[in-house]
């Protein structure tokens, strides 16, 4: 009889198991991501391009903030462009910063009190410039001080809110 037991207890073990594996699947399935796209992009030194700072499955956000990281011996930020997701909710107030050597820094609010958005959208766009004497090589982006708030300036949990890279490859000619 305690065979019995035995392999009921497996059953539930192997049961609770499966239930809570799902349940960590769904839920980062759904958890509040902030990243730079497009991931890697091939360039050639002295052109321009722009990347976006994206967040994905938020939920009631009124304010946001973040710094891209560069190597400025190969690249230039030139602008700073607020994405249309916050502003989705209502008017805003940012600061967008490029004094900072190698730092693009921006940070916006909904000026709205009680006003949010959820879901997924472009928080700010940064456009760089290559520069025309940078060695081919792999040049990161870094996304570092990542901040999101919700209506009562709580921070919202984002998921693995450490450090994101964007590879550049910048050559003299295009790759193939």
């Amino acid at each position: 009889m305690n065979r019995g037991r035995g392999k009921a207890g497996i059953v539930a073990i192997i049961a609770l198991a499966f239930v809570v594996t799902l349940t960590t699947s769904i839920t980062l399935a759904g958890a509040t991501t902030v990243k730079v796209d497009p991931a890697t992009q091939d360039i050639m030194a002295g052109e321009a391009f722009s990347v976006d700072v994206v967040v994905e499955n938020v939920t009631g956000m009124a304010a946001c903030q973040g710094v891209v990281n560069f190597d400025q011996s190969a690249m230039q930020a030139t602008d700073i462009v607020e994405g249309a997701f916050l502003q989705s909710a209502g008017a805003t107030v940012g600061v967008e910063d490029l004094t900072v050597p190698g730092k693009a820094i921006f940070s916006y609010a909904l000026t709205t009190p009680g006003s949010s958005v959820t879901g997924s959208g472009i928080l700010a766009t940064i456009n760089f410039t290559a520069d025309p004497a940078a060695a081919p090589g792999i040049y990161p982006l870094q996304l570092t001080n990542v901040m999101l708030l919700n209506t009562t300036t709580t921070p919202i949990r984002i998921d693995e809110p450490s450090i994101c890279f964007v590879v550049f490859r910048i050559s003299d000619r295009r790759m193939a």
